[in-house]
């Protein structure tokens, strides 16, 4: 953009086509769908607000390192990674309603919504507490003890067939990422 923030893009197709711009110092302006070339295209820039907490183990209260934060809003979304200490931040989050997902190894993934108002209301901090998960596994047999192949097996009643697995050739499932308890196994 020039000195006073005007912009020209030469040699584009006919639209529709949607304009965005980004700034190190700013946060990334709303997307503009545009439709008719002729008209001007204003994109509003602010400085944005950190989005910033603390990812813990719910069983220890030890922080942890490297979950996977994942800030959504629309079909946009952006991520970073805790540190070692559980922080996370993301830097310049524009205003508007947010659903902030944290995900991590060994952990059941937990999720939030989150508002980013004006210039002076900052978001409050976001601490996730992430339940263990827990595993299941086993063998699938028929009658006479013969290991049962690609036999699918899902957890529940009535059983979430969505999140099942598959045996391997000698019969055997794992269930990874459940969360504490006993659940029951449905071949």
């Amino acid at each position: 953009s020039a000195r006073d923030g005007t912009f020209e893009l030469a040699g584009l197709p006919a639209p529709p086509y949607t304009v965005r711009v980004e700034h190190a110092n700013y946060a990334p302006s709303t997307p503009v769908h545009v439709t008719d070339a002729s008209q001007a295209v204003q994109l509003t820039l602010d400085a944005g607000q950190p989005v910033a907490g603390t990812v813990v183990d719910r069983s220890t209260g030890e922080p942890i390192a490297g979950a996977r934060l994942s800030l959504k809003r629309g079909g946009q979304s952006e991520r970073v990674d805790s540190d070692r200490e559980g922080r996370f931040e993301f830097k310049r989050v524009s205003r508007g309603a947010y659903h902030l997902v944290a995900d991590a190894p060994g952990h059941l993934s937990a999720s939030r919504a989150v508002e980013v108002e004006g210039e002076r209301r900052l978001p409050p901090d976001v601490e996730f507490e992430l339940d263990p998960s827990g595993s299941l596994s086993g063998d699938v047999v028929d009658r006479i003890g013969k290991p049962i192949w690609n036999a699918e097996v899902a957890t529940g009643n009535p059983p979430e067939w969505a999140r099942a697995v598959r045996t391997d050739h000698g019969g055997h499932f794992v269930l990874r990422v459940l969360p504490s308890g006993a659940p029951s196994a449905m071949p």
